[in-house]
């Protein structure tokens, strides 16, 4: 599988990756982010191994949204530990410690400057700033 590469130079966006191999250039933080295709369950999206330079982190991530907030300080995504059991997890890029959310949520964007996770079965709404999530991540 040839892998894509690309280049983010913007931190307020959220990106769909999934059923391939991904090179992502983290232009703000200088970083590079590797997605490796695993496989796919039968009831949906592809999952992968994330590596942040070079760095296995553990378990898998789903390939679906990602975000890079606060000048790409952090990663937003889909994550499990052991197939097939989906969470959201945050996890700060420079230091590689994560916080996995209570609950999965489906969708998360930036929003005020605040990021916002939406449970699409519920409605269910929870809102996290910046200062929140260094709290969680310490």
């Amino acid at each position: 599988m040839e892998k894509e590469e690309v280049k983010i130079e913007d931190d307020t966006q959220t990106y769909w990756f999934g059923m391939n191999d991904y090179e992502i250039d983290l232009q703000i933080i200088n970083k590079v982010i590797r997605l490796i295709y695993i496989s796919e369950p039968p009831f949906g999206d592809s999952y992968h191994k994330l590596y942040i330079d070079e760095v296995e982190f553990p378990g898998y991530v789903w390939g679906c949204n990602f975000l890079f907030p606060y000048k790409q300080k952090f990663l937003v995504c889909s994550w499990m530990e052991k197939t097939y059991e989906r969470k959201t997890t945050i996890i700060n890029l420079e230091n590689l410690k994560y916080y996995i959310l209570p609950k999965y949520y489906h969708s998360f964007c930036l929003k005020n400057n605040n990021i916002e996770f939406k449970d699409t079965n519920s409605c269910e709404i929870e809102t996290l700033s910046l200062i929140q999530i260094e709290k969680l991540i310490e």
